[in-house]
């Protein structure tokens, strides 16, 4: 209904960006419904929630002739970013815009300045003294064409030419004579001002931007020495951790969409538990993990915690009954399992279970072995018995006994 498979990450997208979601949930029968026919997505902008009467319900275009409806809250599911009972909607963008904009006006101040104070300016002073307009104006022109540089820069090429040549001049030297109006001067002007190269400026408000949302800023410099996960679980960084429980909040709250009608549906199929809270509130959803390093993790705190149970086990012992006993351990197996290996008792069920069919799946191989060696045993008695009449034949030979008729002879 939701179209979870397709549009689940453009949703929880839409969710980030505006705040909020609604939806209405459709029963086949409003007076006596079974089942959940449908959901459709409302704007939140037109819900108004009210309490009367110990009830909450939802009114969409509030005080709107023609348009206005009453909804109950079974009938709505609502989730915000940040459900602080004001009426201001705040969302996860929203706090993320002031440090972007800061740190755009910022970057954007820095490149405008470095490439605007990137041309080379120089200045020229030519003494004009004691000449009239139209002289000065002719030496002053003189001058421009005997100083004047044309350069320029081909975008697509990459050439740079100065005065239509593309090899620039190693040096270049300037004579020029004195006289009673004086010397011509040459000026060169630079600007002091922020380059590209001064970046901390920048960081600072980048800086500010990752802070504010919430990702560790480990992730983003790529020359850091330390890394969100290592070969061991305790070198986590701190800010990894909050960040784990900031994806887990998100998560809770955003699975509101899919549990709220799942309940709602086992309350209807179910009536026995539609006011047992507990089985209803034990209901949840299990986020698979976005990648292998999690489950990295997990296997390297669990090798921790048995070689923790292995070392209490047998750094704490009791001597044991009578002269000749070996040290016992004080505590026990299970309940190491049970407390640190945090097994629950379905899990240590299952092992014990799987324990005793392994155990006769073993028995079976032994009887079945044990029946295949009487069958040999009884095969190898009869041909021992074929053996040794074989064995008395080739004793007795030619040998023949002597007949009766013989005898008397």
């Amino acid at each position: 209904m939701l179209h979870w498979k397709d549009h689940a990450w453009d949703q929880f997208k839409r969710w980030l960006i505006e705040g909020v979601l609604a939806y209405e949930i459709i029963y086949d029968s409003f007076e006596s419904p079974h089942s959940i026919i449908g959901i459709e997505a409302l704007d939140p902008a037109t819900l108004t929630k009210v309490f009367k009467d110990g009830i909450f319900y939802w009114i969409q275009y509030k005080d709107v002739k023609g348009y206005e409806r009453i909804l109950y809250d079974s009938q709505v599911i609502y989730i915000k970013y940040e459900d602080t009972g004001v009426s201001s909607r705040q969302s996860y963008l929203e706090r993320l815009i002031r440090p972007f904009n800061l740190y755009r006006i910022i970057e954007q101040a820095q490149v405008i300045w470095t490439v605007t104070q990137s041309s080379f300016k120089t200045k020229f002073t030519i003494p004009v003294q004691g000449m009239n307009r139209a002289k000065g104006i002719q030496t002053l022109s003189q001058a421009m064409n005997r100083y004047k540089e044309d350069i320029s820069f081909n975008v697509e090429t990459g050439e740079l030419m100065v005065n239509g040549k593309v090899n620039l001049p190693f040096n270049k030297e300037y004579w020029m004579p004195q006289n009673d109006n004086g010397t011509p001067e040459i000026e060169t002007i630079v600007d002091q001002g922020p380059m590209l190269n001064d970046s901390d400026q920048i960081k600072w408000f980048k800086n500010q931007l990752y802070e504010m949302s919430k990702i560790p800023a480990s992730r983003f410099d790529k020359e850091a020495q330390q890394t969100w996960f290592g070969s061991d679980p305790t070198a986590q960084l701190r800010e990894e951790i909050d960040f784990g429980r900031f994806v887990t909040r998100l998560r809770n709250t955003f699975s509101q969409l899919m549990l709220k009608p799942l309940k709602i549906q086992l309350a209807l199929s179910i009536p026995d538990i539609k006011n047992d809270k507990r089985i209803l509130d034990a209901i949840s959803l299990k986020f698979n993990s976005y990648n292998q390093f999690e489950e990295m993790m997990d296997i390297e705190i669990m090798t921790k915690r048995i070689e923790f149970i292995g070392a209490i086990k047998e750094g704490i012992t009791i001597p044991g009954e009578g002269e000749d006993a070996e040290d016992e351990p004080y505590f026990d197996s299970e309940f190491l399992i049970m407390r640190y290996l945090h097994m629950s008792q379905a899990d240590i069920e299952l092992n014990e279970k799987i324990k005793r069919k392994n155990k006769l799946k073993k028995k079976g191989k032994k009887d079945e072995e044990g029946e295949d060696e009487g069958e040999t045993e009884e095969e190898g008695g009869s041909s021992e018995t074929e053996a040794s009449d074989d064995i008395d034949s080739e004793m007795l030979g030619d040998v023949e006994p002597e007949s009766s008729e013989t005898t008397q002879a």
